[in-house]
């Protein structure tokens, strides 16, 4: 299972995903959780949002993003998961069910200079399964 949120960093954990796909013979996940209710404070219940829209163009969103570095390994047998969650709880709770989480070191947050991101340092140390972290 890789996280991936258009970040370099989870650009290089993808590939690194796939390259021990490949190499193993394994499939792989590509998950994206977005958070834009609990971001902008709105919940799913606000009204004037197309959730069914925001949904849709999450998952097209991901489909895509990861399509272009895993032309690499046509081989890999590759699903994406995209849902509203907080990246830490989504990976978390897929943690349970995956024998490696893959992740960069840190993606979009506000500490740019921080050695680890918030997420990694959260599976770090509550992980459910392997989890490796790519710089």
């Amino acid at each position: 299972m890789v996280g991936v949120d258009g970040s370099e960093q989870s650009d290089r954990a993808l590939g690194a995903a796939l390259e021990i796909a490949h190499t193993l013979g394994m499939p792989r996940v590509a998950v994206n959780y977005w958070g834009f209710a609990a971001q902008a404070g709105l919940g799913t219940g606000f009204e004037d949002v197309d959730w069914v829209s925001v949904r849709a163009h999450e998952k097209h969103w991901l489909e895509t993003h990861v399509e272009t570095i895993r032309e690499k390994y046509p081989d890999v047998a590759l699903s994406t998961v995209s849902a509203q969650s907080s990246p830490t709880r989504g990976l978390r709770a897929m943690s349970a069910s995956a024998s490696m989480l893959v992740v960069g070191r840190r993606g979009r947050g506000a500490f740019l200079g921080a050695i680890l991101g918030s997420v990694g340092q959260n599976l770090v140390h509550h992980p459910d399964c392997s989890v490796l972290i790519v710089r």
